[in-house]
């Protein structure tokens, strides 16, 4: 079975997690943590960059707007959605 590797605090070009819960669990960290709306090449640019690095964190991104996690005026932008 798959050990999860924790996620580190800093995120500044870490290894890009290999297994979607991995995947989302670092994009959703990563824009919490953000000061402001990021796109996918922005929350990208947090990992170590392959083929396809951009193409996931835009996946992950589009399956976490679909569920509410986050939100974006423009479709493009994303923030995570604050519960008042």
């Amino acid at each position: 079975m798959h050990k999860p590797r924790r996620i580190r605090s800093s995120l500044h070009q870490q290894e890009p997690p290999l297994c979607a819960v991995e995947q989302t669990a670092a994009v959703f960290v990563a824009l919490a943590a953000a000061t402001g709306p990021l796109d996918a090449s922005g929350l990208a640019a947090q990992f170590r960059r392959t083929r396809t690095t951009e193409k996931k964190v835009a996946e992950v991104l589009a399956s976490l707007a679909w569920l509410g996690y986050v939100t974006s005026e423009d479709g493009q932008t994303f923030v995570t959605r604050r519960v008042a």
